[in-house]
Parts: C-alpha cells; structure tokens; sequence
C-alpha cells in the first residue's frame, strides 16, 4: 500500500521540478567551466556536512568535512564526460557521499542557466538535484 505523501515530500517535490534540468552537453571553454564547478562543489562542501560511508558497510558512515577541493576530489575521484545526454564531472571512486538518508552523489553538471547541480540518486537510480551555491 502506498502512503501519502507529506506536505514536507510536496513541498520538496515542488523544489525539484523548479530546478532546471536542460545541461549542457559539453563545457566550452572547458577549462572556465571546470574551475566554476570546482569553486562551487568546495564551496557548497565546506559550508555543509554530508556523510560519506567508504563501503557497503552502514557502520563505516562518518561526517564528511574537506578543507580542500583536493580533498574531495581525491575522495570521490571526479571524471569529466560527456554524453549524448549531456556532461558532468562523475564520481568515480567506490564509496557513497549521502546528500540524504536515501541519495548519494553521483555527478555534478552545469544547466543552461550556469547553475551548478548536484545529482544524486537512490537504490532505483531515482536521480534528485541540489543547486550548489
């Protein structure tokens, strides 16, 4: 039986089909492109706490606070792609960096209004989106 939804999960539902969807399908100039979501994953992560679990294993989740993009590079191992779909910069490395209790990041893409947007998907690959500001 399916439950309701809350006027939290409305209210939520409501901010995501707000947030433009249209990326891009590729980053030109890719270097200016690639320094502005750069600027903005170190700036979003330093000013918010998510939890990074290192494995399969609910136990090893702990507090995930860089100092440095450097850092969470090297945490979650960023590849810039592009598809017929549109590009990113992808985590690559093992491990799930939570964006909630059911979502983990997978990528982050540039929409056709600049924005940064952080895509984050759960068990069934249902993808939400966070602007990173």
């Amino acid at each position: 039986m399916k439950q309701a939804k809350t006027l939290l999960d409305i209210a939520f539902d409501e901010r995501q089909a707000e947030i433009n969807k249209n990326f891009l399908k590729e980053w030109k100039p890719y270097d200016i492109l690639s320094k502005k979501v750069e600027r903005a994953i170190f700036s979003h992560f330093t000013k918010k706490t998510y939890q990074w679990q290192q494995d399969h294993n609910e136990a090893s989740k702990r507090p995930f606070r860089p100092v440095t993009y450097h850092q969470i590079n090297m945490t979650l191992g960023f590849a810039y792609t592009s598809t017929s779909d549109f590009a990113g910069l992808w985590v690559c490395n093992g491990g799930y960096l939570w964006a909630d209790p059911t979502h983990h990041f997978i990528g982050f893409a540039i929409n056709e209004l600049g924005q940064v947007i952080g895509i984050a998907d759960d068990m069934n690959e249902q993808s939400i989106y966070i602007i990173l500001k």
